[in-house]
């Protein structure tokens, strides 16, 4: 009996002198309905080369090289002339200037690498001028940029200078011209449809192509028929 009672006493003080358990720290849980925001994914920072940054292009045109849809009339035609030089290219590019006057006549100047060389001068129709010079006028001609450039190297200018009234103007192209129209590449803007399509007729009011002829060298000073 004496025994059973101290193994009990024994037994009682190590229950005692155990620590107690520390109750579990509860589960946060979010609401019913409500889930956690995930990460905003942030935009990638512009690739810095060296000391530059470049950003990635845009295909849209810059404001500052749009031509005017509605621009100032001249006034009456009266005299005028239209003239057009191509220049040379690193190649066989036809270099000439070509004059076309208010009574339809034609001046022709050949450079090099075209059939004819030197100076012609024929008598043209005053209609075709006079529908040259309007669509000139209507193109807003001389509200364009006195340059347009490009980022294609060696190739040949189309420098076109139009006298109408009291207002002269030239514009110079440069045909490494490849980017998309209105666009702006080294400060520099890429030119409008309207001035190639100006260029175009000059050449085919003037019929240079029977002076270019195959691109050649002179041929006896000989010019094709129109």
């Amino acid at each position: 009996m004496v025994k059973a009672l101290a193994a009990c006493l024994v037994t009682a003080g190590i229950a005692a002198c155990k620590a107690p358990h520390a109750p579990p720290h509860p589960v946060e849980q979010a609401p019913i309905g409500v889930v956690s925001a995930a990460p905003v994914p942030t935009a990638p920072a512009p690739v810095t080369h060296g000391s530059a940054t470049t950003t990635p292009a845009s295909d849209a045109p810059d404001p500052g090289c749009a031509v005017p849809t509605q621009c100032a009339s001249t006034g009456t035609m009266g005299v005028f002339s239209i003239a057009l030089e191509r220049t040379a290219c690193f190649g066989k590019c036809p270099t000439y200037r070509v004059t076309i006057d208010s009574r339809g006549n034609v001046k022709w100047e050949g450079f090099d690498w075209v059939d004819v060389p030197g100076v012609q001068t024929v008598f043209g129709d005053a209609k075709k001028a006079r529908e040259l010079a309007e669509l000139v006028v209507m193109s807003c001609f001389f509200d364009m940029k006195d340059e347009y450039g490009g980022t294609v190297t060696d190739k040949a200018w189309a420098n076109t200078t139009v006298s109408i009234g009291n207002r002269t103007k030239t514009v110079r192209h440069y045909l490494g011209d490849t980017e998309s129209e209105g666009a702006r590449t080294d400060g520099v803007c890429s030119a409008p449809s309207a001035l190639t399509r100006i260029e175009q007729k000059i050449d085919e009011a003037a019929n240079t192509a029977r002076w270019v002829g195959t691109g050649g060298k002179a041929k006896n000073g000989v010019v094709s028929p129109p």
